[in-house]
């Protein structure tokens, strides 16, 4: 498979950390894409993996306290379906979701291929997911795997907080063009902290920078609560 390398870059900005180190993954402790997954399908969508007990018990406590987090996942998710199928409709062919936590149904790439389904949406139609959560990239992973299609889905481990060796990652993977428009999808990511060494916030400065490397004509589709 090529690699697409993406364009020349300027430096990210300096309180972006590209040697921010990766972090284990502590099964005791939840993670908000087990939480997501648990307020969308409630362990009732017939899969061998998802989330943990410990991800629904702190969801609960959740919706405890904030009883429309459970509407605001599915919220997230269905401004997710319009964004894909606008940007379908105006010719992108590529996408990239930034935070994608535990691909399921109804996930990116499953709307991608309902579009071409039911609307001859052309087949090369491309879903690169972007997860830093181990378990849930370890997760999504199998299913794209079980799907058999690796030349229109792949998953990435990686940090937006080093947006420029994620874009270099993508680029390895071959499956983005970063000559070509890109649908960017960042649904649900942005509220969740993204701190450097420093405890700076340093979320949207890296989100700016990665969707600033993108082609003309590409689109950037974010939800945030």
């Amino acid at each position: 498979m090529a690699h697409h390398q993406p364009p020349e870059m300027q430096p990210s900005t300096p309180w972006v950390d590209q040697d921010l180190p990766r972090t284990e993954v502590d099964y005791d402790l939840p993670s908000w894409a087990g939480v997501v997954d648990y307020y969308l399908y409630g362990g009732r969508n017939g899969r061998n993996f998802g989330h943990w007990v410990v991800d629904k018990e702190y969801g609960d406590n959740i919706l405890d306290c904030f009883p429309s987090e459970r509407v605001n996942a599915l919220q997230h998710r269905l401004f997710l379906h319009r964004a894909v199928r606008y940007m379908s409709g105006k010719g992108v062919e590529q996408f990239i979701d930034l935070g994608s936590g535990l691909a399921g149904p109804y996930s990116t790439h499953e709307v991608v291929d309902t579009l071409y389904r039911e609307e001859a949406i052309k087949p090369a139609a491309r879903v690169c997911y972007v997860e830093n959560h181990g378990y849930a990239s370890a997760s999504t992973t199998m299913l794209l795997d079980q799907q058999k299609r690796p030349r229109q889905h792949a998953m990435i481990e990686g940090d937006l907080r080093r947006p420029d060796e994620l874009l270099t990652e993508i680029g390895h993977e071959g499956l983005i063009n970063f000559d070509d428009p890109v649908g960017l999808i960042v649904a649900g990511t942005m509220q969740l902290e993204q701190r450097n060494r420093q405890g700076q916030e340093v979320g949207p400065a890296a989100l700016r920078h990665f969707a600033d490397q993108m082609a003309p004509g590409s689109y950037l589709a974010l939800s945030h609560v």
